[in-house]
């Protein structure tokens, strides 16, 4: 095997990736079910008032848009990371909510 290039080291490494591949791609098999599509951009956003929850939100709307989420997927993201951050209150929850289900 003159003309492979990998060593042992590097063959147990990639193999390890190709275990791990289908555990990365379980949040993906969720996005069929949201397959009611959702008016929901940028602009969406302008509702918060407290700037810095805003520009918390549109971080977490391009990180979505980064790992190609849409419509409820987005919107839960955006809510999952203003939680994480402690800046989520129940007014913007309540109406990022309406967002996924097409009230507003």
């Amino acid at each position: 095997d003159k003309a492979s290039k990998l060593d042992a080291d590097t063959k147990s490494t990639l193999e390890g990736f190709k275990g791990s591949a289908p555990a990365a791609a379980a949040p993906v098999a969720a996005a069929p079910a949201a397959a009611a599509p959702i008016d929901f951009n940028i602009k969406s956003i302008d509702f918060i008032k407290d700037k810095e929850v805003r520009g918390t939100a549109k971080k977490a709307f391009m990180g979505a848009k980064r790992a190609k989420l849409e419509g409820v997927a987005m919107v839960d993201f955006i809510i999952a990371e203003l939680d994480k951050a402690s800046k989520l209150d129940a007014d913007t929850k309540s109406t990022l909510e309406g967002f996924k289900e097409g009230k507003i």
